[in-house]
């Protein structure tokens, strides 16, 4: 596929994935701006168009929550609260909790929202689109070819 469609196919790719997590109820409004910051970049080579979607890189715990362990950070968790507005609770007693007993997603053991979202993604009607566009482009490409190379 060329740059345009390779870009075109995983900013596709990301828009659904925000509306499959949304749409299962997944991701609260104050987590949304993780959908915002997201980017889309291409690189080329020979022969090769390479698409990525980047994220915050805390979206494996938005995903499916944090093992006990290591503190997380608590400025993060503040900016969290402030978002949702439960001004009462004290970040560095969540990230103490969690710490201590892993988030409440992880304990109820639930699958990454993003990963299983980009699986429903990579089995549905979007990879066939994006698949299409490729096609159509190379089967383009070849035909300028073919007429270029044409003898009168």
């Amino acid at each position: 596929m060329t740059l345009e469609a390779t870009k075109n196919a995983v900013a596709f790719a990301m828009s659904d994935l925000e509306k499959t997590i949304k749409d299962e109820g997944k991701i609260r409004t104050a987590t949304d701006g993780i959908f915002q910051r997201m980017t889309v970049t291409t690189t080329t080579g020979t022969g090769f168009v390479v698409g990525a979607l980047t994220a915050d890189y805390y979206w494996k715990w938005v995903g499916n929550g944090r093992r006990p362990g290591d503190m997380p950070p608590v400025q993060s968790i503040q900016e969290w609260i402030n978002r949702t507005g439960f001004l009462t609770l004290s970040a560095w007693a969540v990230a103490k909790t969690i710490a201590k007993r892993g988030s409440k997603a992880f304990r109820e053991k639930k699958p990454n929202v993003f990963l299983s979202a980009a699986d429903k993604w990579e089995k549905g009607e979007a990879v066939n689109r994006a698949m299409s566009t490729g096609a159509d482009e190379v089967g383009d490409w070849a035909f300028e070819i073919v007429k270029r190379n044409l003898k009168p």
